[in-house]
């Protein structure tokens, strides 16, 4: 037997003999390392089988895609974390998405954190980490919240401030947000109210678009991630008038970060999150239909689309917000917020080239 091979999707078990003598110089004890490895790959046959009978949710991985997003099969880390361990689960949820998007690979994260904290409680804290740019973390807060409501907010205060680094503690603040906006059952007649319950968490100032309970709110108000619903589909329904919840914010800083939040949702939900100069016209076009803080912060959203997986040749960014607006002041928001976004991923001399390109045009600024 030359070569035998059992393959299960993506899985292989191989064994192969080769040879460059002619078949009649192969000595005895040739034909008896022939026979052994037929034995072997017979085991490994065996072996394949029964590990794919016992096992069959590891080549499930994910179940298809919808609307930009990869849907996460729950019950795939549920089997997992059974087998393993939660740190185990963690690993391989991070071995799995390496390449996804990084809205795909958040949200899988917080498929992880609900599983986690369904077995773990508030130990998944320390088994998240800062696993899937904390998208897990984000779930597990968030469900603390949820289950006590706002009389857990002191111990939940308490646990964020044991992080040391700022960033962190701003993380695990930001998965409050989540659970204030589940708790509040996303009523958008109450994000005032919602509001009023994060200042009482972030309270540092000025208040972070990414890192705060506040972004965390307004995300969650959007994306819908402590539903397990998550699929691109869900989220909130597109009304009308996408801004119709930002304009219900009552200070124009926080109709800013509305606003933020809210452009990737409607790049993701009308869109399919595709990069397309035509796309990124009618996303420009929806900005420029509103004013003031709500302008502003919906081209600095366009920003964060354009630069959130960091993948992009520095020209084509700038021609992906160029096509967003014929206004050099608005186009400079959406490029700093762009190159900003390849920075934070540690792609800084991505960053320096986007700024190099865009600053050769009068009048454009991208730091």
């Amino acid at each position: 037997m030359k070569n035998c091979k059992v393959t299960h999707r993506s899985r292989s078990v191989s064994g192969t003999l080769t040879s460059e003598e002619p078949f009649w110089v192969l000595t005895s004890t040739m034909l008896s390392l022939r026979t052994i490895v037929a034995a072997l790959c017979i085991g490994a046959v065996a072996a394949c089988a029964f590990f794919v009978a016992n096992h069959s949710y590891l080549f499930e991985r994910f179940d298809t895609v919808k609307h930009g997003h990869i849907v996460v099969n729950r019950d795939f880390f549920n089997d997992y974390y059974r087998d393993y361990s939660g740190t185990s689960t963690v690993a391989y949820g991070l071995a799995l998405s390496s390449g996804l998007s990084r809205t795909s690979f958040h949200s899988i994260g917080h498929t992880i954190g609900e599983v986690l904290y369904e077995r773990e409680g508030k130990k998944a804290l320390v088994t998240c980490a800062d696993s899937f740019e904390w998208g897990c973390i984000h779930q597990v807060v968030g469900r603390l919240f949820t289950e006590k409501g706002n009389q857990s907010l002191s111990e939940l205060k308490m646990i964020c401030s044991q992080y040391a680094l700022p960033n962190e503690r701003e993380q695990c603040e930001h998965g409050v947000g989540h659970g204030v906006a589940f708790a509040y059952a996303y009523d958008h007649s109450k994000v005032n109210d919602m509001l009023r319950e994060c200042d009482s968490v972030s309270v540092t100032r000025p208040i972070s678009r990414n890192n705060s309970c506040h972004a965390g709110l307004f995300m969650e108000l959007n994306n819908y991630y402590m539903t397990m619903e998550y699929e691109g589909f869900n989220g909130r329904p597109v009304p009308e008038d996408p801004f119709e919840l930002c304009r219900k914010v009552s200070t124009r800083y926080l109709q800013n970060i509305c606003t933020y939040w809210m452009e990737p949702w409607v790049h993701g939900r009308v869109y399919d999150f595709v990069y397309t100069l035509e796309v990124f016209q009618k996303l420009g076009a929806l900005c420029r239909s509103a004013e003031g803080p709500l302008r502003k912060g919906c081209f600095e959203g366009v920003g964060r689309s354009v630069g959130v997986n960091a993948k992009f040749a520095p020209e084509y960014v700038i021609r992906l917000c160029e096509a967003a607006s014929p206004s050099l002041e608005e186009q400079n928001i959406c490029i700093r917020r762009a190159a900003n976004m390849y920075r934070s991923v540690s792609k800084q001399k991505d960053y320096e080239a986007i700024c190099a390109s865009a600053e050769r045009v009068a009048g454009r600024s991208c730091r």
